[in-house]
This record gives C-alpha cells, structure tokens and sequence, in this order.
C-alpha cells in the first residue's frame, strides 16, 4: 500500500470506529515520536489519553448542555425568600460573621451543631 493509500484507509478506519481525537492528532504525534524515538507503546497512549480527554470534555459539556441549569450563580442573584425563616436567618448571621469565621473555616465550625444537616454526622450520631 502506499503512504497515500495507507493515510486514507487510516482516516477512514477511524471514523468508523468513531475516534475523532486521534484522527485529527494522530499525524502530528506520529512525527513527534518519530523526532523523539518513543515506543510504539507511548504513542498509542499519548492517543489513547488524548481521546479520552476529548470524550471526557465533551461528556461534561453535553450534559452541562441537557441539565439546563443556569452556568453562573452568585449570592446576590440567590432568591432568599424561598428558605424557610430558620435557614435565613442562619445565612444573616453567618454573612454578617467576623472574619474569624470566613473563607477559612469550614461552614461545619461555624454552624450550630443542630442545624448541621444528618449526613455530615458521623455513623449512627446527631
């Protein structure tokens, strides 16, 4: 087969096993193995690892994508009103908490323990 021949036949290969990221890396990283002398092992996983980044990427947006969920969410866009009285109040006092309390202590330490959710107790204890 000629190189010509062999490249075509590879593309094609490729898309039908559906393989986007190698197909569109696979040349460039070929001529860096050659430059490096890598293994037939590392350049296989050098493609393996990038289609499997790209397939990862790609998962996390699609489903980004189908939840619907709005991308930026800030404090002052939070709708308060639809917490209970409780939890408002309990949100006003940890806002307005010295900084002793802030970004460096855990929400757990500055939070009664009653009002600590059941699932951040350990085994079997309230």
């Amino acid at each position: 087969m000629l190189a010509a021949e062999q490249k075509s036949h590879l593309v094609r290969s490729l898309k039908e096993l559906r393989l986007p990221a190698i197909r569109e890396c696979y040349a460039g990283h070929a001529e860096q193995a050659r430059r490096e002398a890598l293994s037939y092992e590392r350049y296989l996983l050098e493609l393996v690892e990038r289609e499997r980044e790209a397939r990862r990427h790609n998962r996390i947006a699609r489903l980004l994508r189908e939840s619907r969920l709005p991308l930026e969410k800030s404090l002052e866009a939070f709708d308060r009103k639809r917490l209970p009285h409780r939890v408002d109040a309990q949100l006003s006092v940890l806002l307005e908490a010295p900084s002793s309390i802030g970004p460096r202590t855990s929400w757990r330490s500055a939070t009664p323990a009653a009002a600590r959710p059941i699932c951040c107790a350990p085994w079997g204890r309230r």
